[in-house]
C-alpha cells in the first residue's frame, strides 16, 4: 500500500394583499408539508440613480428654468428571481457585495416594492436589517425592550413580562437600569438581538447580524438560531460566514449581480459561490468546457487533479452536507480512535500535545487508488487546519488500516471536531472529487487549558526567539 501526501408584494396574515400577477413559474424544493410560505416569482427591482443634484425645490426649479432635464441611470438590483420558502425551512443567502441581498429581504418583508413580479408570504414576519432602529438613547435598558417590544407588536404588558428575560438574554442585568446613551457600540448591539428575538415570528428574515457582541454572545446567537430552526420555525438569512450558513441552512441561494445563480444544497451553492471568486477554477473550466481533458491548452486531467490536491479542499470537502455521514459508499470509514503522545486512547488534549489517528477502512468495489482528507473545525464550524490530501493506491484486500500522525495541537481551549473523507474519482463537469464516505461532527475533542502555553487568539505558531551574545529563548521554557 502506497501513501502520498498530495413585482408585487403579497402578505397573508389574516389579510391578503396581493398587488400584480406574476407569469414566471418559481423554483424550490418542497418539505415535509410541501406548503411554500414565501414564494417568490420574477422578482426584479430597479432602482433610479440620479446623474445631477437634485435635493432641493430651488434645484428643481433652476432646472426649470434653465429647460434642463434630470438623467437617471437605472440600476437593476434584482432581476429575475424567483424561489421558494417551505414552512419550517432555513434558507441562507450568499453573494458579494452588491448582489441584491439585503434588496431582497426588504422586499419580502415589504420594506421595498418590487417594480416587477410577485412575493407571497404567508404568516407573520419579523426583519432584522437593522438592529437597534427605534432605540431612544435617553431611555433605560429596560424602557427600550419594552418599547421595542411594542414595535414589534407585542402587548404591552406581554413586553414588560419579558424584559428579565431578554435582559439575561443579552448579559446586562447589572445595567438595566442605565440609560442607552451610555452603553458602548456592543451593549446596544447586544441589547437589540436580545430585544428583537422576543417576537418569535412564524418567518424570521436576519441580514447578517452575526458581529453582534463579543464571542460568547456570538455563539450564544448562534445557538438560539439553531433552537429555533429546531422548533419548526422558517428563517430566511443574509450572511458572510460561510461556516454558519453549512451548519443551518437547508438551502442556500446564491445571487450574483442580482440574478440567481441556484438555489441548492447549502454546500453546493456555497461551492458554486467560492468558485466564482477564483479566476484560476474558471480557467480550468472553461478549457474542459471547450476542449475536454487532454485538450492543446494544457487543462488536462491531471492538471485539474493537481489543482484540488494544492489548493484548499474545504469546497470538495462540503459536498458531503451538513448531514453526520454521506456519500456513494464505495469505501467506509469504519472507526476513528484518537490515542494521546503515550498511546492511550483519549479526546482531551494540551495545546502542545500531539495524537495519533488511527482509521479502520473498507474498500468496496473495483477502486484502484482513493484520497483521505482530514480536516479540524470549531463546534461552531469554522476552520482550523486542513492538511495535506493523503493519495493511497497499490493496497492489497479490501480491509486497510491508516494512521494519521499530528505531532500537536497549538489550538485555544474550546471544543473541536476531526472532520474525515474518503473521495475517489473527479467529476468532470463540476471539478469535484466524488465523496465515497465522510465523517462530520462525528469525532468531537477538547484543547484544555495549559498554564504554560496561554494561547491568545486561535492558534499559536512554532517560533523561537534568538539573539547575540548566545542567547537562546525558546517560548513556554524558563530561562
Amino acid at each position: 500500500m502506497n501513501v502520498k501526501n498530495a413585482a408585487s408584494t403579497s402578505s397573508d396574515d389574516g389579510r391578503n394583499k396581493k398587488q400584480s400577477p406574476s407569469q414566471s413559474p418559481s423554483s424550490g424544493k418542497g418539505n415535509k408539508d410541501g406548503s411554500a410560505v414565501v414564494d417568490v416569482r420574477d422578482l426584479s427591482v430597479m432602482f433610479k440613480i440620479p446623474h445631477m443634484k437634485n435635493t432641493t425645490v430651488m434645484d428643481r426649479f433652476s432646472r426649470m428654468v434653465r429647460g434642463g432635464r434630470c438623467s437617471f441611470e437605472e440600476l437593476w438590483a434584482l432581476r429575475n428571481v424567483s424561489f421558494k420558502v417551505e414552512r419550517g425551512e432555513t434558507l441562507g443567502i450568499v453573494g458579494p457585495n452588491g448582489s441584491g441581498k439585503s434588496t431582497l429581504l426588504e422586499v419580502i418583508a415589504g420594506i421595498q416594492t418590487p417594480t416587477k413580479g410577485e412575493v407571497t408570504v404567508k404568516g407573520g414576519t419579523v426583519p432584522f436589517l437593522g438592529l437597534g432602529v427605534g432605540f431612544q438613547h435617553e431611555l433605560t435598558a429596560t424602557e427600550n425592550v419594552i418599547l421595542n417590544g411594542v414595535l414589534l407588536g407585542i402587548p404591552v404588558e406581554e413586553a414588560r413580562a419579558q424584559v428579565d428575560e431578554v435582559i439575561e438574554f443579552a448579559g446586562l442585568h447589572r445595567f438595566r437600569d442605565t440609560k442607552l446613551k451610555n452603553f458602548s457600540t456592543g451593549m446596544q448591539m447586544r441589547l437589540a438581538f436580545s430585544s428583537a428575538i422576543q417576537a418569535r415570528p412564524d418567518i424570521m428574515l436576519i441580514d447578517e447580524v452575526f458581529a453582534v457582541g463579543d464571542e460568547n454572545f456570538r455563539k450564544k446567537c448562534i445557538r438560539w438560531l439553531v433552537d429555533y430552526k429546531n422548533s419548526g420555525k422558517t428563517i430566511i438569512f443574509v450572511s458572510h460566514s460561510l461556516p454558519t450558513m453549512t451548519r443551518i441552512c437547508d438551502r442556500v441561494l446564491y445571487l450574483k449581480s442580482g440574478r440567481a445563480v441556484c438555489v441548492e444544497d447549502p454546500h453546493k451553492a456555497i461551492q458554486t459561490y467560492l468558485e466564482d471568486l477564483d479566476p484560476e477554477v474558471q480557467t480550468l473550466k472553461g478549457a474542459l468546457k471547450r476542449n475536454g481533458p487532454g485538450d492543446s491548452d494544457g487543462m488536462d486531467l491531471e492538471r485539474v487533479k493537481s489543482y484540488w490536491l494544492k489548493n484548499d479542499f474545504g469546497p470538495m470537502l462540503g459536498q458531503s452536507g451538513h448531514l453526520p455521514r454521506c456519500g456513494r459508499g464505495r469505501i467506509s470509514i469504519e472507526s476513528v480512535r484518537m490515542f494521546n503522545t503515550d498511546g492511550e486512547e483519549g479526546y482531551r488534549f494540551s495545546p502542545h500535545e500531539g495524537t495519533s489517528v488511527e482509521l479502520k477502512i473498507r474498500v468496496r468495489g473495483d477502486l484502484k487508488r482513493f484520497i483521505l482528507i482530514a480536516r479540524i473545525d470549531s463546534s461552531e464550524g469554522e476552520l482550523f487546519f486542513q492538511g495535506k490530501p493523503m493519495i493511497v493506491d497499490n493496497f492489497k484486500g479490501p480491509q486497510l488500516s491508516i494512521r494519521l500522525d499530528i505531532r500537536a495541537l497549538p489550538l485555544s481551549m474550546g471544543d473541536y471536531n476531526l472532520n474525515l473523507v474518503a473521495a475517489s474519482d473527479l467529476d468532470m463537469e463540476s471539478l469535484n472529487i466524488v465523496i465515497e464516505d465522510s465523517h462530520v461532527g462525528m469525532h468531537g475533542f477538547q484543547i484544555k487549558r495549559d498554564p504554560l502555553s496561554s494561547i491568545l487568539g486561535h492558534t499559536q505558531l512554532d517560533h523561537r526567539w534568538s539573539g547575540g551574545g548566545g542567547l537562546d529563548i525558546t517560548p513556554g521554557k524558563k530561562s
